[in-house]
């Protein structure tokens, strides 16, 4: 059983306890990461919903004006334009 006196169960001495002590702290700073990523999802998960019964009821409503993709793609291609003169016009020469 060569190499087996380095191998100890106690993990605060030998070899392997720096291993133990570096794995450890990773695990506790990724618990606490992994809290501060989910801490606001329930704020977070309310809002979307709010959100998505909004859009439902605004698409069901009867008085909202629809506008054709045609219409949009015309609209978002003059904004494109008027875009593109005012980024050209305040160049400098």
């Amino acid at each position: 059983m060569l190499g087996t006196e380095l191998y100890r169960r106690d993990s605060s001495v030998g070899p392997n306890a720096r291993n133990r002590a570096t794995l450890y702290e990773w695990r506790q700073m990724m618990t606490k990461s992994f809290r501060h990523l989910t801490t606001g999802l329930d704020e977070v998960d309310a809002w979307f919903r709010r959100e998505v019964e909004n859009a439902v009821r605004e698409a069901d409503d009867p008085n909202v004006q629809w506008h054709s993709q045609a219409e949009v793609k015309r609209q978002s291609q003059i904004k494109q334009a008027a875009w593109r003169d005012r980024s050209v016009s305040s160049e400098p020469p």
